[in-house]
């Protein structure tokens, strides 16, 4: 059961990996803030808070970024501050129903269904680019950005507003395309506001690029891992928590949890749909 507290005592929330989807009721944790009021901090280490701080936890599309062997120690740090018979709230992408979709795109293709291999292709990308990219976005982001997406709805479908996002125009390339000397002279410019850059490029030449993908590799955008129910559920029960169990968008034993809008609007579609919702209970 979740914690009782008395009439009037507001309840402390704490909501890690926020991103751009924060409440200010919560506190809010990021590596990379986006709003003064969020907390910077590096999951990856120690969370700054004591023990038994919080009522409720909850991150979304955080944990299949941390690599395998440092989710449950994460998963831990999250149970250390929470307060007994308080839960922790997990969104990650739904592997089971991605696996499934991918199954079933394999069978109608296969049956001569084109508008199938569509899917197909979405689905791949879904399952590997995050996993292999080595620029921001990936092949998804060019994908998305392709004004004629041929199975648009389908993909929106998948990933909601955040689709609706990525598929907005970019912007428009330069009328001309500029000359020879006068590209030269702004990627001198701009190596030369850079110093470091330039020393990185004159000691390691073409090597740069790989220090480039590395960085990239590093910066928490690519996944490291995915989950499934049970797989996250026995993650969960190694970190100590009890009664995982599967929950929906709007559903939570969270105070009040679908006033927060964190994972659905406020008519209760839920933000990415190609999430998986588990929550559990600090002993």
């Amino acid at each position: 059961m979740p914690p009782q507290t008395s009439p009037g005592k507001q309840l402390r929330l704490l909501n890690l990996g926020c991103g751009a989807r924060f409440h200010p009721e919560w506190t809010n944790v990021d590596r990379d803030p986006s709003d003064r009021s969020v907390i910077r901090h590096d999951l990856l280490e120690p969370l700054p808070f004591a023990d038994r701080t919080f009522d409720a936890v909850y991150h979304s599309h955080v944990l299949e970024h941390l690599p395998r062997d440092r989710a449950v120690p994460f998963l831990r740090e999250c149970r250390r501050v929470l307060r007994p018979g308080a839960t922790l709230r997990v969104a990650v992408p739904d592997l089971e129903e991605l696996a499934r979709l991918y199954l079933e795109s394999v069978r109608r293709t296969r049956e001569g269904e084109r508008d199938w291999q569509h899917n197909h292709d979405w689905l791949m990308l879904e399952l590997y680019d995050q996993v292999v990219r080595t620029r921001s976005g990936g092949d998804m982001a060019s994908y998305l950005r392709d004004p004629q997406i041929p199975n648009r709805a389908f993909v929106v479908e998948r990933l909601g507003a955040e689709a609706l996002q990525l598929m907005r125009p970019a912007p428009a390339p330069p009328t001309s395309e500029p000359s020879h000397s006068a590209s030269l002279l702004r990627r001198l410019w701009r190596t030369a506001r850079h110093p470091r850059r330039l020393a990185l490029r004159l000691l390691l030449g073409a090597d740069l690029e790989l220090l480039d993908t590395a960085r990239f590799r590093s910066s928490g955008e690519v996944h490291q891992w995915m989950y499934d129910a049970n797989s996250l559920g026995n993650a969960l029960e190694r970190a100590g928590f009890v009664r995982p169990r599967r929950v929906k968008a709007t559903e939570s034993s969270i105070k009040g949890w679908a006033s927060f809008m964190l994972d659905a609007d406020p008519e209760g579609k839920a933000h990415k749909p190609d999430s998986l919702y588990v929550e559990a209970e600090a002993p």
